[in-house]
């Protein structure tokens, strides 16, 4: 039982990194996306304040 929860795991990570280094700029866009709307959203803040 064990050992067939560790393949599941292994295979899960492997689907994981291959997807994650497939999609990496994408994710790295997204997050400088994400953080320049975070820089907005704090200098609105201190706009208001």
């Amino acid at each position: 039982m064990l050992r067939f929860n560790l393949n599941y795991i292994l295979i899960f990570l492997i689907i994981f990194f291959s997807l994650y280094f497939k999609f990496r700029k994408t994710f790295l866009i997204f997050k400088n996306k994400i953080f320049c709307f975070q820089k907005k959203i704090i200098l609105i803040f201190f706009f208001f304040i």
